[in-house]
């Protein structure tokens, strides 16, 4: 891998400053910004899947069509002798249109990827909401070598209509897809609450995200069953910014099931003005919630939300990254990995470069012992 790979290895097990031992940080490493497998800018990753039987990572791109083609990269996962972990660029698939020809410029904005249980690929596409007319978000379904099959249903209260009265927020659609295991179940939810059930978020109040759960039918289409409603951070404080620094964002870039009622999520935020990022992941719980499935707004409803925990906060162990890579740390990707020898499970999460001329993408893997697993 040479110049294009990076892996630093941190030692034992770091878990000082965590709130939860169920989450551990075992190393990092990046990749570099030029994709010398094929000559192009690498990154923009926004999702990752694991296929445990062939042991690889998918990553979809959220590239618009201006360093390159839509596409998702293929990536082996390599365990070194010491207990670190490696990645390595094998492949990328640029993904067609139904036309089998390459999309153009804005047609898509892929945000998620899940394995399909038949090996095809299901990418969430936030569209294009600034576009006239605009382009709705979408849930579309493609083989493995990036031909388009069809698009699956997505909930019309995500869709929204052109005036934008209800619907995902701009660039704020469906963040995070995940089967469970057994592939029964898929789970999504936006990066926001929907324009309907209330505002973007705030210092104050970080909002309530609907994450639905869904089953596949008999003719491979997306049929919802329950939606609950999660309960998103607000935006956090950073010391020393000033009043026009303070243009905060918090959202829920990624999920992954644990079975039918547990899962893993990624909370991200961060300061349009500085290269300030939190990054903290929370596991979550739908026992005790409500179904709001039937709630055309969650305004002034009075519901039981989601419960969840946090597991995982970067800040805690950002002293044993090398400062070099903390401005790296824009991270939108995560997917649980193969078992460990001890019974635990590996969790991989991965930045978005945002296609920052030199900035490398940073991989993240850690060890998580808790339930669901």
């Amino acid at each position: 891998m040479g110049q294009l790979f990076i892996s630093l290895i941190l030692g034992l097990i770091i878990s000082s400053g965590l709130r939860s031992e169920e989450m551990k940080l075992i190393n990092v490493a990046t990749y570099g910004f030029s994709d010398y497998l094929k000559k192009s800018i690498f990154g923009g990753i926004s999702g990752l899947t694991y296929d445990q039987k062939k042991n690889k990572i998918y990553a979809v791109s959220d590239d618009r069509d201006e360093y390159g083609k839509a596409r998702y990269y293929i990536f082996d996962l390599i365990q070194n002798k010491n207990g670190t972990w490696d990645i390595k660029l094998i492949d990328k698939v640029e993904t067609l249109n139904p036309e089998g020809k390459s999309y153009q410029k804005s047609d898509t904005d892929y945000e998620a990827i899940a394995l399909m249980p038949d090996g095809n690929f299901l990418i969430s596409s936030e569209g294009g909401l600034d576009q006239v007319p605009p382009i709705y978000p979408s849930f579309l379904l493609y083989s493995p070598e990036g031909k388009w099959l069809k698009n699956l249903s997505i909930p019309d209260a995500i869709k929204g209509d052109e005036k934008r009265t209800y619907g995902a927020y701009y660039n704020r659609a469906v963040e995070s897809l995940s089967f469970t295991e057994d592939k029964k179940y898929l789970f999504f939810g936006t990066e926001y609450s929907l324009i309907q059930d209330g505002p973007r978020p705030t210092s104050k109040e970080g909002g309530y995200i609907r994450i639905y759960r869904s089953e596949l039918d008999d003719k491979g289409d997306l049929k919802l069953g329950a939606t609950y409603v999660y309960h998103l951070d607000p935006v956090p404080p950073v010391k020393g910014l000033k009043k026009s620094q303070r243009r905060g964002d918090n959202g829920m870039t990624e999920i992954f099931a644990l079975n039918k009622e547990e899962f893993l999520t990624l909370e991200r935020s961060s300061y349009e003005d500085i290269m300030e990022n939190t990054i903290k992941i929370f596991k979550a719980s739908t026992a005790q919630a409500t179904d709001v499935k039937e709630l055309k707004t969650l305004k002034k409803a009075k519901f039981t939300s989601i419960k969840k925990e946090l597991i995982f906060d970067l800040d805690s162990v950002m002293g044993n990254i090398p400062k070099t890579l903390h401005s790296f740390n824009k991270m939108e990707g995560m997917t649980l990995g193969p078992k460990l020898s001890d019974g635990s499970r590996l969790v991989i999460m991965a930045s978005d470069n945002d296609f920052v001329y030199g900035r490398d993408t940073l991989f993240i893997f850690l060890k998580y012992t808790g339930s669901g697993i």
